[in-house]
């Protein structure tokens, strides 16, 4: 064996090692017994795959013959999977790699991030938030318009927007996106915290796998969960293929909620469309929801019903009589001030009611959604009253294609729809943090419903609807809020 074949040869026996349980350890002598060679040899070569960068030693402990935490670069993946070796190397059926991060506001411009549970123990940083609230704002603005429009935009939004690099002759620069994942990626992954995500993703490569990020904010996070941590962007955006998940997770006093495994899941479709707001195509999910389901619906494995009349008193007595696990809403959806005297919506930053004058200040921005009323006109239902009216049901899934429905704001974040259905104890909320274009939400559908219906998990469903709207600007807009026991969001027992 020469010395090549021989460095590949402990290099695949630790990537298998590595694919089958993280290896955490290494015993250097079993390895040398393995190999048939001395101890001295091993420990050369073990130094030699490190200064090349081929594998990762952490804690090391000459004396007693063993290195902990050994873990493979990507260039050590790169090499052994290279056309120099033509052996095949058996990797383990697909795994689910957990990387919770927790995050802490410390200062209106300073936070904490802490990695919990990973090989490192507990890495943290403190980092300093990449905008201000002004350019947040700009930023997200300019986020939800396919083209510059100076008209939309005031002149020191526009002035932000040119400073921080984004608006360039009256244009959005190509890679707005990109830049703005790439800043918050810095402030998230930041030192050991970023090397934990390495190793994180290369176990994962092993072993065939995914990454499931989990961000963690506390209640009153409100200016950390407005950021669109979806964009996470370092070499690619994380989230434009199924080796990295992101679900957000708020915690909060009460137990967290399990997510029952169900023999018969029943899907309530709602399509409401009043009058009296923008049109949008009648039913436009529902032929989507019904196609990819139709199998299971075959099957018996998901029966999907439809609320025949989109109100609100219609769901009271649907849920008097029967029991929903996935709630799908089709239609409008708001966060703003309600004026309670002639009960007009209005921006969450006013203080005057648009239409009568009064003054709003006191009211605390909420998120609505539109249902219809008797004559078809908008009743709007708020995040408060729908999360009362869900609790402690037999829920596991709410799906909002809703503009806004994860939107956030005021002193918790509990006034968004999304979070006050997770605090109704709903485990898995799927809900958009900006306007989303009908197009770029029937995508999104195709995808996540046909994942789903292949026993995929909701997470990796979520991402496979992301995967058919990476060509435009919006994949990023849904969301997952999952707050469940085991955090895998699984709605069926097998794939």
């Amino acid at each position: 064996m020469t010395r090549q074949q021989q460095r590949r040869k402990i290099l695949q026996t630790l990537y298998e090692m590595q694919a089958r349980d993280g290896l955490k350890a290494l015993n250097c002598e079993e390895l040398a017994s393995k190999m048939g060679l001395s101890w001295d040899e091993i420990r050369l070569e073990v130094a030699y795959l490190e200064e090349k960068d081929y594998i990762v030693l952490k804690k090391r402990q000459i004396r007693t013959r063993i290195f902990c935490t050994v873990y493979l670069t990507a260039k050590g993946i790169d090499w052994l999977e290279s056309d120099i070796s033509k052996e095949k190397v058996t990797k383990t059926p697909s795994v689910l790699i957990p990387f919770k991060l927790q995050l802490n506001l410390r200062s209106d411009r300073t936070f904490e991030v802490r990695a919990l549970e990973t090989p490192l123990g507990e890495p943290h940083a403190t980092s300093r938030l990449p905008y201000t609230v002004n350019e947040l704002a700009a930023i997200l603005k300019a986020l939800r318009m396919p083209k510059y429009e100076a008209s939309r935009f005031t002149q020191e939004q526009t002035h932000i927007l040119v400073q921080l690099g984004l608006l360039n002759h009256s244009h959005f620069v190509p890679d707005l996106p990109k830049l703005i994942g790439q800043a918050l990626y810095k402030v998230l992954m930041n030192g050991d915290i970023h090397t934990a995500f390495q190793m994180a993703l290369n176990q994962a490569r092993l072993a065939d796998g995914s990454v499931s990020v989990q961000l963690r904010f506390d209640e009153d996070a409100v200016k950390l969960v407005l950021y669109p941590w979806e964009l996470l962007y370092q070499r690619r955006a994380l989230l434009s293929s199924r080796a990295v998940e992101l679900t957000r997770y708020i915690s909060y006093p009460e137990a967290v909620t399990a997510l029952p495994v169900i023999p018969l899941l029943r899907l309530l479709y709602i399509a409401s469309r009043p009058t009296n707001l923008s049109t949008l195509p009648a039913e436009s999910e529902q032929l989507i929801i019904q196609q990819a389901l139709q199998k299971l619906q075959e099957e018996n494995v998901i029966k999907v019903d439809i609320l025949v009349q989109p109100t609100y008193e219609a769901l009271l007595d649907y849920l008097e009589t029967h029991e929903v696990h996935i709630l799908h809403f089709d239609g409008h959806g708001v966060f703003a001030r309600k004026c309670i005297e002639c009960e007009s919506m209005n921006y969450p930053h006013s203080t005057h009611c648009a239409v009568c004058k009064q003054e709003i200040l006191k009211i605390e921005p909420q998120g609505y959604l539109a249902f219809e009323n008797t004559t078809r006109c908008v009743h709007w239902i708020s995040s408060e009253t729908l999360g009362t009216v869900l609790y402690n049901r037999s829920l596991s899934l709410a799906v909002l294609s809703a503009c806004w429905s994860s939107s956030i704001g005021g002193e918790t974040l509990f006034g968004g729809i999304a979070p006050a259905l997770i605090q109704a104890g709903i485990p898995g909320i799927v809900s958009m943090q900006l306007p989303i274009s009908v197009d770029g939400a029937i995508k999104f559908m195709q995808g996540f419903y046909r994942a789903l219906a292949r026993f995929e998990s909701i997470p990796a469903s979520v991402n496979a609807g992301r995967i058919r709207m990476m060509n435009s600007r919006e994949w990023f807009i849904p969301t997952l809020y999952l707050r469940s026991r085991d955090n895998e969001g699984n709605l069926f027992t097998e794939k």
